[in-house]
């Protein structure tokens, strides 16, 4: 219905539901766009970004956003915002080298894996070379992401949260609450996990250009009417989604979700992208050539808007 939506992605939440829904999302390097209009809900690992239909689309919308920002010093030091020939022949990812974690890529449901799978050969196809590499406390990582994202909610919300408690919905109390219980131990230990994630995110990109993962490690959640009315709590299911989208947040490197197929439900299928802080240009110049090989399908309930 419109060509460009903006979303706040502190544990995935523009990745995830561009995955889910077939589209492309960007979360770009943490300070690269302002903040300073923003609820800062947890305001450590969050990023405005864009959500849109194409890739174009998505590296346009990144330029109007990104920037230096002189009223807010997340987004103060930063390097050159370029979006690179991102749209040139195939040759512009020849020599890129595109890093896979297999055991950490494999973590995610069959049909997942076998479409992300296949979109590897295509990145190989356009010149892009895989290097397999070891990515180390990975569990720890996801811990740490979710100790500092519910304590800084929880901060925030506090005093709304108990003001308002019967306008809050199931799985939002249960995550206040339990953000609350956290200690400044706690949230001091997972500051500590998040420099040692930063240090191996730096000794990846020395090794590769981009790193591959799926976006999420399952489509998406069928939505029962309850759902609508009390929310779900399913913290099994919310893990598989986030498991590899919470990384990017906690480290701030940038990462885009890209289509790539479909499961046998003919729910789209999404592969994630990330890169070296300040290079979200190689985001858009690999999955440029993803998209191109993508057979996109509409949706049972689609309006053309250029038919209206």
């Amino acid at each position: 219905l419109v060509p460009m939506a903006l979303g706040t992605d502190g544990g995935g939440s523009i990745r995830v539901p561009s995955s889910f829904s077939g589209l492309v999302g960007l979360k770009a390097t943490f300070g690269r766009v302002t903040e300073g209009r923003m609820i800062a809900s947890a305001s450590t690992v969050t990023n405005i970004g864009p959500i849109c239909t194409s890739v174009p689309d998505t590296a346009l919308s990144y330029l109007l956003l990104a920037g230096c920002d002189p009223n807010e010093p997340t987004s103060v030091q930063q390097g050159p915002v370029t979006i690179g020939d991102y749209l040139t022949p195939k040759e512009s990812v020849r020599g890129l080298k595109v890093g896979i974690y297999r055991d950490w890529f494999n973590h995610c449901d069959p049909e997942v894996k076998r479409v992300c799978q296949q979109s590897l050969q295509w990145i190989v196809d356009a010149g892009a070379e895989l290097v397999d590499l070891h990515i180390p406390e990975l569990n720890a990582t996801f811990i740490a992401h979710i100790t500092t994202f519910l304590t800084e909610i929880s901060s925030t919300y506090k005093y709304d949260f108990y003001e308002h408690y019967r306008d809050f919905n199931t799985d939002t109390i249960q995550y206040m609450i339990f953000g609350d219980s956290f200690t400044a131990a706690d949230y001091t230990m997972a500051a500590r996990q998040r420099t040692r994630a930063i240090q191996v995110m730096k000794s990846v990109f020395s090794q590769v250009d981009v790193l591959v993962t799926p976006t999420t490690g399952r489509t998406a959640v069928p939505i029962e009417p309850s759902h609508l009315s009390h929310g779900c709590v399913d913290v099994n299911s919310t893990g598989k989604i986030v498991r590899f989208t919470v990384l990017g947040n906690l480290t701030g490197v940038p990462g885009i979700a890209i289509p790539v197929g479909y499961d046998s439900n003919n729910l789209p299928v999404s592969l994630q992208l990330m890169a070296n802080w300040w290079r979200e240009d190689l985001l858009f110049r690999l999955s440029a050539q993803i998209e191109k090989r993508v057979m996109k399908r509409k949706p049972k309930i689609f309006y053309d808007i250029l038919q209206l």
